[in-house]
């Protein structure tokens, strides 16, 4: 009967792409490594250089950013917002960092993340001082996490509840909000950056007179390649990475180019947190549904089962179903292959439904 069907259309396809069922741990991942990022903002994290200097602190709400939010200077549109004294803008700020405590361990994540993306709006509406790229980033993060069950897994709230709700699947359509997110933060700095300042490296010098450009890139790697070169590869690498994220093929290139590239941000400019941001962000395009990865092995083979326990010590979100074709018939195992192929090497299935064997199955685990 199913040969007798016609082929799924494109309205079939674009239905399937934005609004497919998918399982929710990437939300869990990406809640716990936002809220990391937001426990950073919230203490005044600047930069890997701080580490070595041993400046990471909680800080004193000082009166100088108090002064500029109760100034007339208020978001368009947002000015009936009450701005509150110098003493209780500071007690928010304290709260919003509880908070996003709670939100990165998934304790009543729910009402957490609600509150959470509430409150930071509220902050973040205040003044145009805050308008900055990586806390508009958090405020339409923050708002997504809160409408997905973002605390179904890896998370207290998962512990504490009934195991069958995590199989529960949700709607894949806030995860391709949040790739096309991505994908556009990318491809509107890349367009942003095609000018003159940019190509000539004058932009490192206008960053090193106004105190941003530091760090120890900024002091050994600009100097020796030169400034031209080194904005040169920042614009082409922020040019490429949205192109290698749309391809599957691709997609791992780009991902590691990304965290190459903002490494390197965070090492040499003053940025805040929005690198650790965009690296949260890449957990969207990485599939780590527990058991979603097939892997047929041969048992009976020593040094396959040395290396599945290997290998196993590693899967920390059990990402990986290994199954003993030896064990398990021909029926029980999704992989269209030959009996005696499984006994001459792995066999693996991903997720999205690729058969890799032998030296890529193995590469694709590594």
């Amino acid at each position: 009967m199913n040969r007798l069907l016609p082929p799924p259309g494109w309205s079939h396809r674009w239905n399937q792409f934005w609004f497919a069922e998918i399982s929710a741990q990437r939300f869990g991942l990406l809640r716990i490594w936002l809220g990391v990022c937001l426990v950073l903002k919230c203490i005044r994290f600047d930069g890997l250089f701080q580490l070595a200097g041993g400046t990471l602190w909680i800080p004193n709400r000082s009166m100088w950013e108090v002064t500029y939010l109760l100034d007339s200077w208020q978001m368009p549109f947002f000015d009936w917002l009450p701005v509150p004294d110098a003493f209780w803008l500071a007690r928010l700020e304290d709260l919003l960092l509880i908070f996003a405590l709670l939100l990165t361990i998934g304790l009543a994540t729910r009402l957490v993340a609600l509150t959470t993306a509430a409150l930071f709006s509220y902050l973040f509406f205040l003044s145009q001082w805050n308008f900055h790229h990586h806390l508009f980033l958090f405020l339409l993060v923050l708002w997504i996490l809160a409408a997905v069950p973002c605390g179904r897994h890896f998370s207290l709230d998962a512990l504490l509840t009934d195991p069958r709700r995590q199989s529960r699947p949700t709607s894949g359509l806030p995860l391709r909000l949040l790739q096309g997110l991505v994908i556009s933060i990318y491809l509107a700095t890349f367009v942003w950056k095609s000018n003159g300042v940019w190509w000539s490296g004058e932009i490192l010098e206008i960053l090193r007179a106004s105190g941003s450009l530091r760090g120890p890139l900024a002091d050994n790697a600009a100097p020796l390649i030169g400034d031209p070169l080194c904005s040169r590869m920042a614009w082409a690498m922020e040019g490429l990475i949205p192109i290698g994220l749309l391809f599957r093929r691709t997609r791992q290139c780009a991902l590691g180019a990304g965290v190459l590239l903002h490494l390197g941000i965070d090492l040499s400019v003053s940025v805040g947190t929005f690198s650790y941001q965009m690296l949260a962000l890449y957990i969207v395009f990485i599939h780590s549904d527990c058991g979603a990865t097939v892997v047929l092995y041969d048992g009976v083979c020593s040094r396959c089962a040395r290396s599945r326990r290997w290998v196993t010590l590693l899967d920390w979100l059990q990402r990986l179903s290994w199954i003993d074709f030896h064990r398990s018939g021909q029926d029980h195992f999704p992989l269209p292959v030959a009996a005696e192929s499984l006994s001459e090497e792995m066999h693996l299935a991903t997720p999205d439904g690729q058969v890799l064997t032998g030296f890529f199955a193995w590469r694709y685990l590594l």
